[in-house]
């Protein structure tokens, strides 16, 4: 044979041998998609298509399709183009011809002041005087003597323009302080209650930027304009914490609602408000809500100028990108005052004020020292101005701070710009200077601005879109919303026809935009007002996928001034409002048998009617056992390896059922009890009590369909490999309900945004991945422990944190990024089932689990394990005990005891147990454990060191669901005893008396279990006495740990 022939031979068997992974298109697309964003990245987890599709990218202006993964936007254009991006698992979301536009970003809101005010008296639209005292007389009548009428959103204008006074509502608020401000924030009116309150009388001298209006003869109106609110605002009762964070919350989900996924957001700072409110938003609201997962939407926060260097510490600490959720946008002053107010700063003085130019709310020389100190520091500037001096001197402002610092990308900002001189509106474009306005104030002012302004000077200097749009895309809008509403649609249909109500004919005709330059001024120029357009602002590769589905089918219409609605919005690729959308959604499976069994499969066939919702089901086997079995639902995945599952440990004896080979339901262990029989009692206890538990309730309705699926061979399956229980989901549903439990918050856990994060934190994995790894499993573990301990630095909590109870939760851990041995392993196992769902990992791989405190997880390779090591193998049912058993050993009450049995500690505080054995204690810790049980005796719970018997209640009737140990039952028995629910107490010690009767195994005789079973018996004899008598089996107050819980960590 010649040398030729061998070397063809040679070459045939090597391309036959490729050929097979050439003709895989799954792995191709697999290992594509480790390079996320490239032009052959077939992997989408969202494909939206059969639309218009308003991109606001001037490259790509219009598409019909646009793919999404891991929130962001992996290409956009036709659905022939996209089809290679889709895979089993992706979403089609066919629109139907419906229009899509990027998300929009209001450029000027109130959140927190928005989201209080929806609760407060709205007199908004409000036209007639009668109506105004109405509403406050209504509002007084609801409210307790002494208590504030707060609200606001009047105009004035709508009912002729008279401004209210004090005496309006002194009649019908006798005993209630009044504080209501005007829609634009710079006026408000108090009553005379609050005024004496306040200290205000007719001695009190203005303000320096503020008026206290006055009649002619001297006498207090009421009116207080500008800085002179804060005369007012001190005695006004602080607002909670609760309330501002859920203020937040319902001012977020009322925004996306109207389209709106991202806010740059002012804060509580106006004329006379303590600088501190924003900082302690911030810090107590914003990083609340991001640290919790309660962030929904976007918002880029600015500060007062006044505290410019608080601002710099954190952009040089964190960067200006706090969080995917938080940017730290710039600082805020103010020039003037507002029309509305007549205290807008005028070069000529208001038509119907001839002595009155308005008010200039700070010196020219502090606030030019102010910019150019921020600006020297990198800051983005933002400078309240309405009036024409106003809009004048902080441009000179600007042009000077330029001067002085020297040319760079500083994007300066005029909040409002309403009225500007002749000129004025090209220094913008000259200057690169954003001009974030409000189109619909324009409704609000077209009558007004004629009677203050002249009709000439009105109409020639009034909301200038069109005039400040120019070449440098330099118009950004908003709403100021609480002043007026947060509807961006709405603003862009102003922007466009710029007709009051009223009126006929547009004002100011020659500054109407086209709809295009609307939606920009909403989106792409909005998000570049504030630095956002990187990330935000447009439909482009790369970016956020943040968008909006509006009801119409036709551009055209809308661009004719034809009116629309949204139907869903969209952040980071994920609707917020699922229930309201009505185009269909569809996800793909390969071939499957969807899960059913086959006919003449030995034993009896489930029928669909007879599968619960956790997909189980009873098959009666030849051997007369009957067997719980599962349905499953597999969808299509990489190919599996070729090695079987990890034998069980020897201790467990199991038989499976099988159906053409594959596992579909497995007899293991017959369990002694049936978790799924049992009613449990916390949710409903709390229910009596008054403690809201819908969300926990749901919670655990999630987290008893995830166990439901499974077997016991998944049971005892590596958690690196398990496909049929989602870990990270469930251990999120655990910290949901535990969040729902204690928190005062209305706000639930939002599981899926944590889920995303997970996802997005595994799939990280793939930008960090080298082929080399795959030179041996070592290397392959070395370099996933380094990603994550090294390069994403999560940590285990040392010792002496162990009180840290975030590092128990997985949403905490995934947020700072430290947590228990059990959460840090549930975190690698998933970066590890994902490394094996893209078909990178070849080897089977367990995690080996560290018992010391000290210890880190790591990846295991299963060929070279040995016998000693079972023991620090975590198993997908072991892994969810110590996860519970964890947060039950955290939270049980009586933390005083340092007994080693959690049930000997309860018992020996119900008295149920002889301490005489106990080792010796100080005179220190005997003083501590008197006054805590003096405490605890009385339901007074100040620290959750002490425990949380709600979270020790809902560990252990989790456990129980999971059928892992009947033990389990005896504790929770003995908690509920302490809670006085003594009938439920006993039925659950009675279950686990029987289940430890039947048992077959070998009871240990040391001298900790003696003393368990003879507290046992103790515990059984009591129940039964007092039930005996009338009237115990229901919840007393003297010893109602459940209604005096503890403060959520």
């Amino acid at each position: 044979m010649n040398l030729s022939a061998i070397i063809s031979a040679a070459a045939a068997v090597l391309l036959s041998v490729l050929s097979l992974r050439l003709l895989d298109s799954y792995y191709w697309s697999s290992v594509r998609s480790l390079l996320p964003f490239t032009r052959s990245s077939p992997v989408a987890d969202l494909i939206v298509w059969n639309g218009t599709i308003f991109t606001s990218d001037a490259s790509v202006p219009f598409a019909d399709s646009m793919a999404v993964r891991s929130g962001r936007i992996l290409r956009v254009g036709s659905y022939s183009s996209l089809k290679e991006l889709v895979h089993s698992g992706t979403e089609l979301l066919d629109l139907g011809g419906k229009v899509v536009v990027s998300g929009f970003i209001d450029s000027h809101v109130h959140m927190i002041f928005g989201g209080l005010q929806m609760r407060r008296v709205e007199l908004r639209g409000v036209n007639r005087k009668e109506e105004f005292v109405r509403k406050i007389e209504e509002a007084a009548r609801n409210s307790k003597p002494g208590s504030w009428i707060l609200g606001g959103g009047w105009n004035n204008d709508l009912w002729g323009g008279e401004l209210p006074v004090a005496s309006w509502v002194d009649e019908v608020t006798p005993a209630n302080p009044v504080w209501v401000t005007r829609m634009d924030g710079h006026m408000g009116l108090a009553n005379s209650v609050a005024m004496e309150v306040a200290g205000i009388s007719k001695l009190s001298e203005d303000p320096k930027g503020g008026t206290i209006s006055r009649t002619a003869d001297g006498e207090l109106t009421g009116l207080l304009i500008d800085s002179a609110m804060k005369l007012l605002l001190a005695s006004i009762p602080e607002v909670s914490l609760d309330e501002r964070r859920e203020a937040l919350f319902r001012a977020s989900k009322y925004a996306l609602t109207k389209g709106v996924t991202t806010v740059v957001d002012f804060g509580r700072y106006f004329p006379g408000a303590p600088v501190e409110f924003s900082w302690q938003d911030f810090s107590d609201v914003y990083q609340w809500a991001d640290s919790s997962g309660r962030m929904i939407m976007r918002v880029c926060l600015f500060f007062p100028m006044e505290t410019w260097s608080l601002l710099l510490d954190q952009v040089n600490k964190f960067g200006r990108t706090f969080s995917q959720w938080i940017y730290l946008g710039g600082v805020k002053a103010f020039a003037d005052g507002s029309l509305g107010s007549s205290s807008a700063l005028f070069r000529e003085p208001y038509v119907n004020e001839p002595h009155n130019r308005g008010l200039q709310l700070i010196e020219h020389e502090r606030l030019l020292n102010m910019t150019v100190t921020s600006d020297k520091s990198g800051l983005q500037v933002a400078i309240h101005a309405i009036g024409d001096k106003a809009n004048d001197l902080v441009l000179d402002v600007y042009q000077s701070t330029a001067s002085i610092n020297g040319m760079r990308d500083r994007r300066f900002r005029i909040e409002h710009a309403q009225h500007l001189a002749m000129g004025a509106a090209a220094r913008f474009s000259q200057q690169g200077i954003i001009a974030s306005v409000q189109p619909d104030h324009l409704l609000d002012d077209a009558d007004s601005a004629s009677k203050k302004l002249g009709k000439e000077r009105a109409d020639l200097g009034s909301y200038l879109f069109r005039s400040l749009s120019g070449s440098n895309g330099s118009l950004a809008f908003g709403s100021d919303w609480p002043v007026v509403d947060i509807d961006p649609l709405h603003s862009i249909g102003t922007a466009i026809k710029r007709i009051p109500p009223g009126w006929e004919d547009p004002w100011g005709p020659t500054e109407c935009l086209t709809l295009k330059d609307a939606i920009h001024a909403y989106t792409i120029s909005a998000a570049h007002a504030c630095f956002l357009d990187n990330d935000l602002g447009s439909l482009a590769p790369r970016k956020l996928a943040d968008f909006v589905v509006l009801s119409t089918n036709s551009w055209d219409h809308l661009a004719a001034g034809g009116s629309a609605s949204v139907v869903a919005t969209y952040v980071g690729g994920v609707s917020d409002t699922t229930s309201r959308r009505t185009m269909v959604t569809r996800e793909l499976f390969g071939p499957d048998d969807g899960g059913r069994v086959d006919e003449e499969d030995k034993g009896r066939v489930a029928k669909e009617d007879e599968v619960d919702d956790g997909g189980r089901f009873h098959v009666l086997e030849e051997d007369g056992v009957e067997r719980q079995c599962y349905k499953l639902r597999t969808p299509l995945l990489p190919p599996k390896s070729s090695r079987s599952p990890p034998p069980p440990p020897p201790h467990h004896h199991r038989s499976c059922c099988r159906r053409r080979g594959r596992v579909i339901c497995c007899a293991g262990r017959s369990p002694r009890f049936v978790a799924g029989d049992l009613k449990f009692a916390l949710h409903d206890a709390l229910d009596s009590l008054g403690v809201e538990t819908t969300y926990a309730k749901e919670a655990r309705k999630e987290f008893r369909s995830q166990i439901g699926n499974f077997s016991d061979i998944e049971r005892e399956t590596s958690i690196s490999i398990n496909r049929g229980v989602d870990l990270g989901k469930t251990a999120l549903y655990i910290a949901a309900e535990d969040d729902s439990l204690v928190s005062h918050s209305s706000v639930p856990l939002p599981v899926e945004a944590f889920i995303q994060r997970l996802d997005d934190l595994s799939m990280g994995y793939c930008s960090h991945y080298n082929s080399r790894f795959k030179s041996s499993p070592q290397t392959f573990l070395d370099s996933s422990d380094k990603y994550l301990y090294s390069r994403k630095g999560f940590r285990r909590s040392s010792a002496r944190s162990l009180l840290d109870f975030r590092s128990l939760y997985l949403h905490s851990v995934l947020t700072h990024r430290s947590g228990s041995a059990a959460m840090l392993s549930l975190i690698y196992s998933e970066s590890l089932k994902m490394l094996r769902l893209w078909g990178l990992l070849n080897f089977d791989v367990e995690i080996f689990f560290p018992h010391d405190l000290e210890g880190l997880p790591r990846g295991y390779d299963k060929q070279q394990s040995k016998e000693s090591d079972q023991p620090h193998i975590m198993t997908s049912q072991a892994l969810l005990v110590q996860i519970l058993r964890d947060l039950k050993g955290a939270f049980w009450p009586f933390q005083h005891n340092r007994n080693e049995s959690l049930f000997l500690r309860a018992a020996q505080a119900a008295n149920c147990s002889d301490r005489s054995n106990i080792s010796e204690e100080s005179g220190f810790q005997l003083a501590s454990t008197k006054a805590a049980q003096y405490r605890l005796d009385r339901g007074v719970w100040t620290t959750v060191h002490l425990g949380d018997m709600r979270r020790a209640l809902a560990a252990c009737e989790r456990l129980i669901l999971l059928e892992f140990d009947p033990k389990e039952l005896r504790d929770y028995s003995i908690l509920l005893y302490h809670c006085s629910l003594y009938e439920q107490s006993l039925e659950f010690l009675k279950l686990y008396k029987e289940t430890k009767n039947s048992s077959l195994e070998d009871i240990p005789s040391d001298p900790s279990t003696i003393m368990e079973d003879d507290a046992e018996e103790k515990l059984m004899v009591r129940l039964n006495l007092i039930l005996m008598e009338d009237g115990w089996g229901r919840l007393t107050q003297a010893r109602n740990f459940l209604s005096n819980n503890s403060e959520p960590w």
